[in-house]
């Protein structure tokens, strides 16, 4: 699996790099440096779906270029295709899921043309991906899936927010970031 992820996220890559227009250089760069991640091989070689969910979450990218560009329904469809996939890996492609409704909803809102191929993209999603959503929300409360002994609520969580030491916590996860991989 690590290494069909490893030659998916290079095509991918040196996709998404040609669609921002990046020199054949700066591509081949850009593909040496997502290689170059250990903390890329340690997500893909573990008993998970990251081996799938990463290049996914590189073809979410690529196809929301794509369709903010020309919001076909070819377009939409390899969105649609995009994101179900990456929600039905791992379910922290919800926030990947997120941006790709705000791009599909900005572009229908900017152009007519662009409402029929949304939907399409979001059918698609709601179709393939929608029923196991549904089931985490019915077994366990929540949509991600993950049993909660304690539930917090979204009330506390935000009655939290302004008590939390926010400069710590952000030094820590750019940290985590960047030596990691937030692993």
């Amino acid at each position: 699996c690590a290494v069909a992820s490893a030659l998916l996220v290079t095509g991918l890559t040196l996709w998404l790099a040609t669609l921002l227009g990046l020199h054949a250089r700066a591509q081949y760069a850009a593909a040496f440096v997502v290689l170059s991640s250990q903390m890329f091989y340690a997500c893909v070689a573990r008993v998970a779906n990251e081996w799938l969910v990463i290049p996914m979450i590189a073809l979410i990218l690529i196809a929301a270029i794509q369709f903010h560009r020309e919001p076909r329904f070819r377009n939409g469809a390899l969105f649609g295709a995009a994101l179900a996939s990456a929600l039905l890996a791992k379910s922290y492609a919800l926030s990947w899921a997120l941006f790709g409704v705000c791009v599909l909803v900005y572009r229908a809102w900017c152009d007519r043309k662009a409402r029929m191929p949304a939907a399409v993209a979001l059918g698609i999603v709601a179709i393939v991906a929608g029923p196991w959503y549904v089931r985490n929300l019915r077994l366990y409360g929540n949509v991600s899936g993950i049993l909660l002994a304690e539930r917090v609520g979204v009330g506390n969580a935000l009655r939290t927010l302004p008590s939390l030491p926010w400069a710590k916590i952000l030094i820590e996860a750019a940290h985590g970031a960047l030596w990691t991989g937030n692993n």
